[in-house]
């Protein structure tokens, strides 16, 4: 079992993973336990693969990585 990285959506670290069986396939999903979104597949090691690949990687500090372009937005005083 790999490292999971942090939820991309949430940033959550609470990440479950589980199997499901259905009658004609078994399904293996990675699943945040904030905002639930998953990621699925029928291989096990493929569904860690898929999570991890849309994460992103935690910055130093452990916060989500944010670009200076959007800091900047972020920032900014919203106009009436």
């Amino acid at each position: 079992m790999n490292e999971l990285l942090p939820c991309p959506f949430c940033g959550c670290r609470e990440i479950t993973q589980a199997q499901r069986e259905f009658n004609t396939y078994i399904e293996y999903t990675v699943e945040c336990m904030n905002c639930n979104s998953l990621a699925r597949h029928h291989y096990f090691n493929i569904a860690e693969f898929r999570w991890n690949e849309r994460a992103l990687p935690p910055d130093i500090d452990g916060y989500l990585r944010i670009s200076p372009e959007s800091k900047k937005w972020l920032a900014e005083p919203m106009e009436d």
